[in-house]
């Protein structure tokens, strides 16, 4: 098995690049887990991830695509730093924090969705992204946020 996981937490993989599904059963993507793996292009997570970790995409030149889930609950600091191809994220709903540098120096990002109003992110966690623009419900706490971080943005309706 390519995958290193510990008590839910993914510590480890040493498997081909490409595309990349997380198992079932992962709650946690460890720290600096896929550091520097510069052949993983599109990331697949799994249903009941709560946490990806410190640096645990960092320097993955190559990663153009992540399919984060509903049950996702913060992404943390430098997450996926210096991801430079990666070109547009949805942050599911239930994102409660997209921490400091979470996307910084991710040159290619120019869109990032927010499906949910009440994500908290700081000044620099998309410090480097040039090109960005984030879609943030209408009137909500995250595009707020984006007006006091002066970040470019849109807001859209939502139908409840």
């Amino acid at each position: 098995m390519n995958f290193m996981i510990k008590d839910g937490i993914l510590e480890g993989y040493d498997g081909p690049g490409g595309c990349i599904t997380i198992p079932e059963g992962v709650h946690t993507i460890g720290i600096n887990t896929f550091l520097e793996r510069s052949d993983i292009e599109k990331v697949i997570f799994p249903k009941g991830l709560r946490s990806i970790q410190y640096g645990a995409f960092c320097l993955c030149g190559s990663l153009k695509e992540i399919v984060l889930n509903n049950d996702l609950d913060e992404i943390c600091e430098g997450a996926f730093e210096f991801c430079p191809s990666l070109t547009r994220v949805v942050i599911p709903q239930n994102v409660y924090a997209v921490l400091p540098t979470a996307f910084a120096w991710c040159s290619g990002l120019e869109t990032v969705i927010f499906e949910g109003g009440n994500t908290d992110f700081a000044e620099d966690t998309f410090i480097g992204c040039p090109n960005i623009c984030l879609f943030v419900p209408k009137g909500s706490k995250t595009a707020e946020y984006a007006r006091e971080e002066q970040l470019p943005y849109r807001e859209y309706s939502t139908c409840e």
